[in-house]
């Protein structure tokens, strides 16, 4: 016996998809010409560094030698040196755009996965819901692996995590919506910029933890408390140690006493380092530790500002990236000169002269002119002028990831529908063609379903495997996505703003000492809880979603209560869908005037000897009329004992 579904390709529109597939497939190959051919390029260039380093040695040693006049060992040496100083920022230029090449290529790959739904070949997002979130969350599977959050996320920042996190657990008002609807389309058709983005945050997504740490100090000034008396202080030694400098130089007949006071203040300058110089340079550990954060956020925020938009917000968030671009630019020198307090370290090394040198560089620097806190005040004076900026820039670009994101679900998906906020206010949900977002697109079976308005109930009923909590999840998640502004696996959505409540993936424990019959009437409390603080509001209305509603006890007691509760929520400002077994639920007095069923079923085929049962996934009017349980006892090999010979039923 087997188990299979009726090929659904009457019922998807998949051809678009797979042209969008096929033009990623078409990208991976391309990028990865490219990463072949600038690797050629970059073997080149090695070639020309090394045999410039090669003759640079080798004239040296021929000129001590081989005795050839100066000034051909002269022109040579410095030919050499050019054509290094000329190559290796080439050389460095190629190697980026290797890398971003060959993360170029791993964004298309992952689009490509994302399409054919192929979970573990797309990234697991770091985001996850809040606590308050967490039953919708694995309900509808939101979060976590083969997730509505893996599905959609391109964001590869904190920044772009957070703002995709948030749309998806927090429904937007219609305002909103609009707003952010009229942004995606705008980034649609751009999917070069979409892609480039993305590759571009993935190296700051590569930094890790330290990313936001340093994001933090931008905007962290708890260390001015000290640092500002200090930078005065430091103003005030170096003016003094400068003019006793220029004063022991100048002076003929006074140098002693211009020694004895420029020796003076370096002795001050030494004792106040040693006194706060832990401090400075625990700050330029910070600064140091993000500065290739600098170099890739000036990265990111030049890919974030490369087009100019035309929708309301993105140009607002396309301003708040280019604001920045001038400060961001300037942190990147900063952070570099910061570095130049780690020449300390080259005493290590006072076997090496020139190191030696550059160790006494960085002494002089410090103990005479304070070089550190002059640097440190520096940093602390860009944080003044550009840290709050450089703060709403990362947030747009987060929120341009976001946008991005659910404008790549679009691109990816053409028969995907932006769903309309009933503007009759009426509180029903239409929905055309609706299926299953999660589902590969070749295996998601459209249905027609209508929800609401309030005082009904569609109750869903089938057999075994045959879709019903398939229906009750893609209406939830899919209500999840309008929400977010996002497009749904829909032709066409109709519903008003609602909030839901969801009681499906229902489990006891041991622990807490909750049996399975108690969880479920816990989560029905919450629906319930839900639906009292709904029911005086108007702008919004509840959908509720109870997959195989008290199952956790018998028939007569399960019947009676879940009567009980449909027939409550039916007096709230609530709607909702409702699976399960019990066929006479439908017709239970208290329920059947605003009770709409609708069933799935199976049908089974004659394969020879061989019977097979077959699902097709198509929603019906009616109550179920078939069940399968003898099949699906004998199809994984239990015992089933029937006074009748197995057949199919009618």
């Amino acid at each position: 016996m087997r188990i299979t579904a009726a090929n659904p390709v009457d019922v998807t529109h998949n051809r678009s998809t797979a042209g969008t597939r096929r033009t990623y497939a078409h990208r991976v190959e391309r990028l990865r010409a490219d990463v072949q051919r600038l690797r050629r390029q970059v073997r080149i260039i090695w070639t020309v560094l090394l045999a410039s380093g090669l003759t640079l040695v080798g004239i040296l040693l021929a000129g001590v030698g081989l005795d050839l006049s100066l000034e051909l060992c002269g022109l040579i040496a410095a030919l050499s040196i050019l054509v290094a100083v000329v190559t290796t920022p080439l050389l460095l230029k190629r190697q980026y755009e290797i890398q971003f090449a060959e993360r170029m290529a791993e964004v298309n790959l992952r689009s490509i996965a994302r399409i054919d739904r192929d979970w573990q070949n797309v990234p697991l997002p770091n985001a996850a819901p809040p606590g308050d979130r967490l039953t919708i969350s694995e309900d509808l599977d939101l979060f976590g692996h083969a997730s509505l959050c893996q599905l959609i996320c391109r964001a590869r920042t904190p920044w772009g995590l957070e703002r995709i996190a948030n749309w998806i657990t927090v429904p937007a008002d219609a305002d909103s919506l609009c707003r952010r609807q009229e942004a995606i389309h705008e980034l649609i058709p751009n999917l070069d910029f979409r892609q480039r983005l993305e590759a571009t945050a993935s190296f700051v997504e590569s930094l890790g933890g330290q990313s936001e740490r340093f994001a933090a100090w931008i905007t962290d000034r708890r260390d001015e408390r000290w640092l500002r008396p200090a930078l005065w202080i430091a103003r005030v030694l170096t003016a003094v140690a400068a003019a006793a400098l220029v004063w022991f130089v100048v002076s003929e007949g006074s140098r002693m006493a211009a020694g004895l006071v420029f020796t003076g203040v370096v002795l001050v300058n030494i004792l106040f380092s040693i006194a706060l110089l832990g401090r400075v340079h625990t700050l330029f550990a910070m600064v140091n530790e993000g500065s290739d954060d600098a170099t890739r956020y000036r990265q990111l925020i030049d890919g974030a500002s490369d087009q100019t938009p035309v929708a309301g917000s993105l140009s607002e968030l396309h301003g708040a990236v280019v604001r920045a671009k001038r400060g961001i630019r300037l942190l990147e020198r900063l952070t570099w000169l910061s570095r130049f307090q780690n020449l300390k370290f080259a005493l290590l090394f006072a076997s090496s002269p020139p190191l030696f040198l550059l160790f006494l560089l960085y002494v002089f620097l410090q103990f005479v002119l304070l070089w550190d806190f002059h640097l440190a005040g520096a940093l602390s004076a860009w944080r003044r002028h550009f840290g709050s900026a450089i703060n709403d820039a990362l947030e747009a670009v987060g929120q341009i990831e976001a946008i991005s994101s659910l404008a790549s679900v679009a691109d990816e998906h053409p028969d995907w529908a932006f769903a309309k906020i009933r503007p009759d206010g009426a509180r029903i949900i239409e929905a055309e063609g609706i299926g299953h977002p999660l589902l590969p697109p070749h295996a998601c079976v459209r249905n027609d379903v209508t929800v609401g308005p309030p005082g009904t109930v569609l109750l869903v009923t089938g057999s075994n495997m045959s879709g019903k909590s398939t229906l009750l999840r893609a209406l939830g998640t899919n209500v999840v996505l309008a929400q977010a502004g996002a497009p749904v696996c829909a032709r066409s959505l109709l519903m008003p703003p609602v909030c839901i409540a969801t009681v499906m993936r229902v489990t006891d424990s041991l622990e807490a000492g909750i049996s399975l019959f108690m969880a479920e009437l816990l989560g029905i409390r919450r629906v319930v809880d839900a639906a009292d603080q709904l029911d005086s509001e108007r702008d919004r209305v509840l959908l509720f979603l109870l997959d195989e509603i008290l199952l956790g006890t018998n028939n007569a007691e399960r019947q009676m209560a879940a009567a009980a509760v449909l027939s409550y929520l039916m007096t709230k400002n609530a709607i909702g869908a409702v699976s399960t077994h019990d066929l006479d639920l439908v017709t239970h007095p208290s329920i059947d005037a605003g009770c709409r069923a609708v069933y799935f079923r199976e049908s089974f085929v004659t394969d020879g000897p061989e019977i097979r049962m077959v699902f097709d996934y198509l929603m019906r009017p009616g109550v179920a009329p078939t069940t399968n349980v003898p099949f699906l006892l004998k199809a994984v090999g239990l015992p089933f004992a029937s006074a009748a010979p197995l057949k199919p039923p009618h």
